[in-house]
């Protein structure tokens, strides 16, 4: 971690005290520095200092450590709004909700803000923590949304990643049955955190031979009501990291109306200790969507909880950040990309 962010830190250190030399292609309007006497490295640099992303992702994946023998890379992709209320001239300010924010019961607070949304891509530790490596941030654009920039991160760095077929824990944020779709057309498998309003369908029964068109849908599984949870595939029994017990039931070979091609493998956590609140369920949902996990599918349940580390990784790296000093977008995300 202590090597990951020292090399960041070095390689913008290098950029910027270098000449700047002639103009080159790329997604940036940037410029080449070629290698100095000193056989310091070429980066691609603009004329304010910034590096070229696709050399920061270079120079990540380089120095990214590969996983235990016997495990697969996990990789986490979230959200996170920086609030800059009072930067009213700063370009491309989104609203924002406000989290955390005191209301009266029932109805919860509606208050929003406004600043910059970015989309972070990490590689999540072995067991929950936050010693994340960052492998990609990039800014959500007002003309498009975190679904969108998620799959764009995705599909453009999971080719880039040495050994087997890595796992993305992804949160309720990202329950979109057009991500869900993309995804299945890259090399990595997904386990995503599900609402408990969705409606999945088992797989259509045979034609009766009578008339008229037959039926495209079989039962119904309603996440919010048990009367429709019956007959899983399988059901497993354990307990956690924590020792504590966990039941988990799947039903395999699901379906969604609008993508019934889409072949989903639906996963109910059970947990009895649990205080049944909002923010510890007693039951929790989840769709994984992929090849078979050759650590099975309890085991690839159980690795949600490792998700909730690269929170915490954000949080401890916007400490070494001074977000107020920064009213460029440009200037802010490479100080995020480079210290978080």
């Amino acid at each position: 971690k202590k090597q990951h962010r020292t090399e960041a830190v070095r390689l913008v250190r290098m950029t910027t005290r270098q000449g700047i030399e002639e103009p080159c292609e790329g997604k940036l309007s940037s410029t080449v520095l070629k290698t100095s006497q000193q056989g310091r490295p070429t980066g691609l640099v603009q004329q304010d200092g910034l590096i070229d992303r696709l050399r920061l992702q270079e120079m990540f994946i380089k120095y990214l450590p590969d996983p235990a023998q016997g495990k697969r890379r996990v990789l986490g992709i979230d959200a996170t709004p920086i609030p800059r209320p009072d930067s009213v001239t700063s370009e491309d300010r989104t609203a924002q909700p406000m989290h955390n924010i005191p209301h009266a019961t029932p109805k919860k607070s509606t208050a929003i803000t406004f600043g910059w949304s970015y989309s972070t891509l990490v590689v999540l530790p072995d067991h929950p923590s936050s010693e994340t490596f960052i492998l990609d941030q990039q800014r959500i654009q007002s003309s498009k949304t975190a679904v969108q920039v998620a799959f764009e991160q995705l599909k453009e760095l999971v080719p880039k990643l040495r050994g087997p077929r890595p796992l993305v824990l992804l949160d309720r944020g990202y329950v979109c049955l057009w991500l869900w779709c993309q995804l299945s057309g890259l090399p990595i498998d997904a386990l995503i955190r599900l609402k408990t309003n969705q409606v999945f369908y088992r797989p259509a029964p045979l034609h009766t031979g009578k008339s008229g068109q037959p039926r495209m849908d079989g039962a119904k599984l309603k996440l919010d009501q048990p009367s429709t949870q019956t007959d899983p595939d399988e059901t497993w029994k354990g307990t956690d990291a924590s020792g504590h017990p966990v039941e988990m039931s799947w039903w395999k070979n699901m379906h969604a109306k609008d993508a019934r091609w889409l072949n989903l493998t639906i996963i109910r956590v059970s947990r009895p200790h649990a205080a049944d609140s909002e923010r510890d369920p007693r039951s929790s949902w989840f769709v994984f969507l992929g090849q078979d996990p050759q650590e099975g599918l309890a085991q690839v349940a159980l690795m949600y909880c490792l998700r909730f580390g690269q929170e915490h990784g954000y949080r401890f790296g916007l400490r070494l950040v001074c977000v107020h000093q920064s009213n460029s977008i440009d200037g802010l995300t490479l100080w995020l990309s480079c210290t978080i």
